[in-house]
């Protein structure tokens, strides 16, 4: 795979915030809706599976105290770090976790229909 953007293909800005400053620490957050692990695996922030995932995250995991604490632990940075290991070091296991996060998306996708 190829080097990713940093901002995740987030579409660009449509407004100047003055001086920039915003713009800087915008770039700098880590956003609640980047799905970091499903992006490496997908390719794309906006993957459709990525969207259902995100949806699984709002309406299960943040619905229960350990789902929760998965959440909080995932975007405290251990999320993005593991990302970042699959994609640089292992990238062969991919297509083993996308097989997973398929299963998990359609077996939640015939739950919510």
């Amino acid at each position: 795979m190829g080097k990713k953007e940093d901002k995740r293909d987030r579409p660009s800005k449509d407004h100047d915030s003055g001086d920039g400053y915003l713009d800087f620490l915008e770039d700098l957050l880590i956003f609640d809706d980047d799905c970091f692990i499903a992006t490496t695996v997908y390719g794309n922030r906006n993957h459709p599976n990525v969207n259902v995932l995100r949806q699984f995250r709002d309406e299960v995991l943040n619905q229960n105290p350990l789902g929760r604490t998965f959440v909080t632990a995932y975007y405290s940075g251990l999320g993005k770090k593991a990302a970042e290991m699959i994609e640089q070091r292992i990238p062969t296991v991919i297509p083993l976790i996308k097989v997973g996060l398929d299963y998990l998306v359609d077996h939640y996708s015939k739950c919510v229909e």
